[in-house]
């Protein structure tokens, strides 16, 4: 059969599909160029008073520049987009996985800002007379030096931070293709000599930023951190090139990840540990939220993919028991149900530990027997509602529900990954507000939590005290998740298939606004910032 024509085919695509990608990046940089023309016509402007001062001092949203973070991000994800098809490239699990690490070192850096790593430092911004609210500012203008003893903690507040880690990640990207390109004209060994070259820069400029002594940086960590994340990289690009025999883009994305994360990870536990005595505060760290941050989500994830493949009949039991369903409505339901319940149950078992750690550190451990061993069952209610919850859903799909094959989407890793994002999202959040007292700051989630504070339910819904910010983040994080898994995955899958990269990024934007609020919170409440 003959191709189409070339004019046809065009006329046929959208016209998203028709732009080049830098035709989103100049429209990124005439917006901000916009805003800052605005900026400039003088104090107490729109764009200083709604926008600026807001992510620059105290870091709170409103409707507007929540309204204009939608929009960069749909100019980013354009850009996107149109690059990787221009790159001939596919938004999967590999890619994927390698973008979540440059989203985790972009929280890790944003609390690194909260914990006045960068300047302007806070007792800078006390001798140049702030008020004790504003102590937590990026930008200050009135500390004495140039604009980087100002403003360079701006740049690691959100949404700026999260733009950069975009821009880094895309540009190491660029430079994986032209590695690849090298290994396929002149062998493995000179792409691999090429990425070697891009360790070997990016180290040099480490040790020039080091040996400068910056001003606008507590403190350097030693070369010796970067030097180790240099070496892990390149052992991760070395051993996927030796065994594909070309070096792959998506490897040397992923590889680079790590000297940023294991630098950031470094003044993490240099904080937490109580190295650098004269940067951290005399506030107690929590070591327990980490665990939190990794073992409850994954549990949420882990429980939606058993559901997905019992009500998909794809249990180890037999590959089509049950009743074969035409519709998976009833099945998805109970799926959300289920897994809904089980991160409420989760949350009872971080408070429990919170419980645990504060009777340790009180020294009164051991002193209420009863009490420990009511904390000792608080901590197990949410393995034991996961292990139920799957026996539940294995018991409905063989005799009551029946089955439906579109339910395994609902247990592939990419599906996963967001199930983990955003259900981390949910309960680090809850944990912060509900159990720490911090406020939330975004408009829809902060009107929310008011709203369920405002009914004033009866003890036997709120357990021990109020806890409205996670009978609102949890089911409505995990709710929005797995309703995007149905939407497009079980229910639009066909169309997902012709349109894969699109799909795919709002997948990772997905994952993007879950994985990393929630990395921060619980970074930023283990070191108790």
């Amino acid at each position: 059969m003959p191709e189409e024509p070339s004019s046809t085919k065009a006329s046929g695509q959208s016209l998203i599909d028709r732009l080049p990608s830098w035709s989103f990046l100049i429209g990124l940089g005439a917006l901000l160029a916009l805003l800052a023309l605005v900026n400039m016509t003088g104090p107490g402007n729109f764009v200083d008073e709604y926008i600026w001062k807001p992510i620059s001092t105290t870091g709170n949203y409103n409707p507007y520049n929540t309204v204009l973070l939608m929009v960069v991000l749909g100019l980013v994800l354009g850009w996107i987009y149109r690059l990787m098809a221009e790159l001939n490239e596919k938004v999967d699990l590999e890619l994927t996985v390698a973008v979540v690490p440059y989203l985790v070192w972009g929280s890790v850096y944003h609390v690194l800002e909260d914990a006045d790593l960068f300047a302007p430092f806070a007792e800078s911004i006390r001798a140049a007379g702030g008020a004790p609210a504003d102590f937590d500012a990026s930008c200050w203008a009135t500390v004495q030096g140039g604009f980087l003893q100002q403003c360079f903690g701006v740049f690691f507040q959100t949404p700026i931070i999260y733009v950069m880690v975009t821009f880094v990640a895309v540009f190491v990207f660029w430079l994986g293709h032209v590695a690849k390109r090298i290994s396929e004209r002149q062998g493995p060994g000179y792409g691999l000599r090429f990425v070697t070259f891009m360790f070997g820069g990016l180290f040099a400029l480490y040790l020039a930023l080091w040996a400068s002594e910056p001003d606008f940086i507590r403190f350097v960590a030693n070369p010796v951190v970067a030097l180790a994340g240099c070496g892990v990289g390149w052992f991760i690009v070395w051993r996927d090139t030796s065994k594909r025999g070309t070096v792959n883009p998506r490897w040397v994305m992923f590889a680079f990840s790590m000297v940023f994360l294991i630098i950031g990870l470094y003044y993490v536990f240099a904080w937490m540990t109580g190295g650098h005595d004269v940067w951290r505060t005399e506030e107690e760290v929590s070591w327990w939220v980490l665990g939190a941050l990794i073992l409850a989500p994954i549990l949420v994830a882990w429980s939606s993919g058993r559901k997905g493949r019992a009500f998909s009949g794809g249990h180890p039991g037999g590959p089509y028991y049950g009743q074969r369903l035409k519709k998976p409505d009833k099945v998805v339901w109970a799926l959300m149900g289920l897994v809904i319940v089980e991160g409420l149950a989760l949350f009872a078992s971080i408070q429990a530990f919170h419980f645990l750690e504060e009777r340790a550190d009180s020294g009164t451990f051991f002193d209420d027997v009863t009490g420990l061993a009511g904390l000792l069952v608080m901590l197990a209610i949410g393995p034991a509602a996961v292990l139920l919850g799957n026996r539940l859903a294995f018991s409905w799909a063989r005799r009551s529900f029946g089955v439906h094959p579109g339910m395994v989407f609902f247990a592939f890793p990419v599906n996963l990954i967001m199930v983990y994002g955003q259900s981390a999202d949910g309960l680090m959040t809850s944990v912060g507000i509900d159990i720490f007292g911090y406020e939330e700051k975004h408009v829809l989630p902060a009107f929310l939590i008011q709203w369920v504070d405002g009914l004033d339910m009866p003890g036997v819904l709120d357990v021990l005290e109020p806890y409205p910010t996670t009978l609102v983040m949890v089911p409505l994080k995990i709710l929005i998740v797995l309703a995007v898994v149905w939407l497009i995955d079980l229910g639009q899958h066909e169309e997902s298939a012709m349109r894969q990269n699109l799909v795919g990024l709002v997948k990772m934007a997905i994952i993007m606004v879950g994985l990393s609020p929630g990395v921060r919170d619980a970074v930023r409440l283990a070191m108790a910032v």
